[in-house]
């Protein structure tokens, strides 16, 4: 490196210096903000009770079909 000349070195230098820089400074930017806040709603004893029905259904429909393929 001491054979170059002293600009080449000096561009070198800053370009690697203004690449490094501009990673940094657009990983701040990107992660400064965070995930998104979501307000969370908790759900009514309806609701929870309908899950549970469909959980069900599909649990007796898996049953089944796996008793239909045990028969054939």
């Amino acid at each position: 490196m001491q054979n170059m000349p002293l600009l080449s070195r000096f561009l070198g230098t800053a370009v690697l210096a203004s690449v490094l820089g501009g990673m940094l400074f657009s990983f701040e930017w990107s992660h400064a903000a965070g995930p998104p806040v979501m307000q969370v709603t908790p759900a009514s004893v309806e609701m929870m009770q309908i899950l549970r029905d469909e959980h069900g259904m599909m649990t007796n429909m898996i049953k089944a079909q796996l008793a239909t393929e045990r028969m054939n």
